[in-house]
């Protein structure tokens, strides 16, 4: 026989984010029951035991509130109510409100580098089991374990700065000096010093805010090391980028800072930027950066629960997304990915290698994936979507809630597709072709839909297409794990391209769910899309997601 049980842990989660508005009972009850339902029987089934402990995971959603996920937030609401019920009534007690934990569990397997983004410090599991046991000796019935970085958080997410409940920690912080870069006016004081003072006093500036962003303290933060070597990642680039953003008025590269440099050579960078402009001569550095990829149709990033990217087909730009936000909820924020080499990326240098582009692009998006997300491809930019999802996953742990893919066939199928493309199969030599046979490429293969007397008009983009043309050549399928992400395909009725079984073969390459829906069109749908189109995008982009959950292996689904 077992001895007699001491003590309940109750750490049961599942997500389900979404808009509380466009939430159905089902969504919302997804992540109520296995809180609500399993603490209660709980309860229930252990009140009349002499338990030492009784001890629920709760977490800081509920004291501090995350988009799209009101569910999520009550549920665990119930939990501090159920711990007090129990107090009252002579039972143990003890809610904790966890914050980010490394090492284990699914924040740690899926969205540190989010959480990290946004300001939440990881605790580790230690510490945290020892929190429990001081929280447990001083009989306390409700605890938030955090670890957070303040300024950070307040920078990127405004509900800080309107929560009556927190802003205070937020007015601290900014008024408090060390929340700021070093000094204000650093750009001006620098123009003023002598040469020989400058270079100092921006090492010593940079060396105060990264060892901040770096958690380590600055007299331990050598200037000689590179800051790869010394652990930054993607994320904290970006914030470093940022800061020299807001301090200095630059518009430094982030891959510029992800070749390693250290805080010695980035001091060199960021000066001969700094007085290269000031004296009107042009910056050392190309004047690039991530945000040149993400074009935000109409800003919702206070009210949106989810960002919807949108990938463009060959030779199209994120402006053919602009519509959409009209015909969309106010839920859902709409950013067009622009590639390089079109409308206002038009003196940029195209793209002509997917892994490259698909790295650059991912490491873009990663500052705006603080909530539910999907991805969404048009035609190649379908192919395109699918390696960055796959790299999103792979390589950051970051699922989107679905990708959306719009007339374009499984990449298993795409390098016979393309051999035997209208004049391809003929012998084509991209490099050696004039633009009229590209043209005719796209033209006789319904990639693009323009008028032969137009064609003048779209001359400009020419190295973009065929650099689109080339990635597209080049690409060759590699299999392995299938994504964690739901996929749903859609085809236009008219689809003169694809046919829908060159379509269902996309259900391959998923271990969520997968479907295949016939909209109204013809290849390119979403050009001039008929009201239908947009009412089923929307409706995917609402419908529930198909992972696994605690409530269908309950049910035995």
């Amino acid at each position: 026989t077992l001895p007699p049980l001491r003590g309940v842990y109750h750490a049961a989660m599942v997500i389900a984010d979404g808009p509380l508005a466009a939430m159905t009972e089902e969504q919302f009850l997804r992540a109520v029951r296995p809180k609500v339902d399993g603490a209660w029987h709980l309860h229930h089934h252990t009140r009349g035991l002499d338990l030492d402990a009784f001890v629920m995971f709760s977490s800081m959603s509920w004291n501090v509130g995350t988009p799209g996920q009101s569910n999520y937030a009550a549920a665990n609401g119930f939990l501090e109510a159920l711990a007090l019920h129990r107090r009252q009534t002579g039972l143990p007690a003890l809610t904790v409100n966890w914050g980010a934990i490394a090492e284990v569990g699914f924040v740690a397997r899926n969205k540190l580098d989010t959480l990290s983004w946004l300001g939440w410090t990881p605790i580790s599991p230690d510490h945290a089991l020892d929190f429990i046991g001081r929280c447990l000796v001083q009989g306390v019935s409700s605890a938030s374990v955090f670890g957070v970085n303040w300024p950070k958080m307040n920078q990127v997410m405004p509900i800080i700065r309107s929560s009556p409940r927190l802003a205070h920690l937020a007015a601290q912080d900014a008024a408090h000096p060390a929340a700021g870069f070093g000094t204000e006016g650093l750009r001006a004081e620098l123009l003023e010093l002598p040469d020989d003072e400058r270079m100092p006093r921006l090492a010593s500036a940079l060396s105060q805010q990264i060892s901040r962003i770096f958690d380590m303290p600055v007299d331990r933060l050598p200037q000689d090391v590179g800051l790869t070597d010394l652990g930054m990642d993607s994320l904290m680039a970006g914030q470093i980028r940022n800061i020299l953003a807001k301090h200095l008025e630059i518009d430094f590269p982030t891959m510029g800072l992800m070749r390693g440099p250290s805080i010695t050579e980035l001091a060199g960078e960021v000066l001969a930027q700094v007085v290269g402009e000031s004296t009107g001569a042009a910056p050392v550095l190309p004047v690039t950066g991530p945000e040149r990829w993400i074009r935000t149709v109409i800003g919702r990033s206070n009210t949106a629960s989810m960002r919807l990217f949108a990938l463009p087909f060959v030779g199209g730009g994120a402006s053919v997304f602009t519509p959409w936000a009209d015909h969309l909820p106010d839920s859902i924020e709409v950013v067009g990915i622009q590639f390089p080499g079109r409308e206002e990326r038009l003196d940029d240098i195209p793209a002509d290698k997917m892994p490259e582009m698909v790295a650059e692009l991912a490491e873009a998006m990663l500052p705006h994936l603080d909530r539910t997300f999907v991805v969404y491809g048009h035609s190649m930019g379908g192919l395109l979507a699918y390696e960055l999802t796959k790299h999103l996953e792979q390589h950051y742990n970051e699922v989107p809630m679905k990708l959306v893919i719009g007339g374009w066939p499984a990449p298993t199928l795409v390098e016979d597709y393309v051999r035997n493309l209208t004049h391809i199969r003929d012998g084509f030599d991209l490099d050696r072709e004039p633009d009229s046979r590209v043209f005719a490429v796209l033209r006789d293969n319904h990639l693009l839909d323009i008028p032969v007397e137009e064609e003048a008009s779209i001359l400009h983009w020419m190295p973009a297409i065929r650099a689109d043309l080339k990635m597209l050549g080049d690409y060759r399928f590699e299999s392995g794990t299938p994504l964690r992400a739901p996929i749903s395909v859609l085809r236009g009725a008219a689809d003169p391209v694809f046919t829908l079984d060159q379509m269902r073969g996309w259900e391959a390459l998923t271990n969520g769910a997968f479907s295949l829906t016939t909209v109204p069109g013809g290849h390119l749908f979403i050009q001039g899309a008929d009201p239908e189109v947009m009412r089923t995008i929307a409706q995917e982009l609402s419908a529930e997601d198909a992972f696994p959950s605690f409530t269908s292996l309950v049910d035995g689904h």
